[in-house]
């Protein structure tokens, strides 16, 4: 996963995504020092600092688009909020239906029926999934998996530090984006490619990594500091 993720990639989705969401545009300057610290081989900051990034920007979302809970942080009722989520844009696609599968009586049919019919829901369904069952699974006291919420900010776990769990985080961060893109026109919905200032930017990341990690874990390891 992460040999598929430059980034240039990365910087595209924040030029072009995170700093136009409503619900991530607040935590850019968190988002940016994350993609940093990550290229400069601060893994284990990058990978952390981006856990409370998607629980905001989550919450954002669910704030602005379907009346959410802004003071929310109950695993459980975010899960309940993106099943409002997937049938509020669901019913909109169905605004002359008195009737459909699950209306009015059970809403796990209704979220399946919606799952199946519109490929937004059917997206919007995978998020609310890989939230429940990955990132935001309950783990029961077992301390194994590096890609979980509690794991990683508890420290119940400390081999999270795998590039691909950068990765993981930030492609979370834009499944946000893409839920928002249905509702905000601001947010594109499909994938604009890289430019030229994507490529400036990165440049410059690439450059200040080459020179920092380059020396950094040497000078470290000469002081005597056994941290790799």
């Amino acid at each position: 996963m992460f040999e598929n993720f430059s980034l240039e990639i990365a910087i595209a989705y924040f030029n072009r995504y995170f700093i136009k969401s409503e619900s991530l545009k607040n935590y850019k300057t968190i988002i940016f020092e994350a993609i940093e610290a990550f290229y400069l081989g601060y893994e284990h900051i990058s990978i952390m600092s981006l856990f409370p990034v998607f629980e905001g920007g989550l919450r954002n979302l669910l704030v602005k688009f379907c009346d959410g809970d802004s003071t929310n942080t109950s695993t459980n009722k975010f899960e309940q909020e993106i099943r409002k989520l997937i049938i509020t844009w669901g019913r909109q696609q169905l605004p002359n239906f008195d009737w459909h599968p699950g209306k009015g009586y059970d809403i796990e049919t209704e979220v399946d029926f919606f799952t199946h019919l519109n490929p937004q829901c059917d997206v919007i369904n995978s998020t609310r999934s890989f939230f429940k069952n990955v990132i935001y699974k309950r783990t029961e006291g077992i301390n194994e998996g590096s890609f979980n919420r509690h794991l990683t900010l508890h420290l119940l776990n400390q081999d999270f530090n795998e590039p691909s769990n950068f990765v993981r985080i930030f492609l979370a961060l834009t499944h946000l984006t893409f839920a928002e893109s249905l509702m905000n026109n601001n947010v594109p919905f499909l994938w604009e490619g890289i430019d030229d200032n994507d490529r400036r930017i990165a440049s410059f990341i690439s450059r200040s990594g080459d020179v920092i990690f380059g020396m950094r874990r040497k000078e470290i390891s000469k002081l005597g500091l056994n941290l790799y």
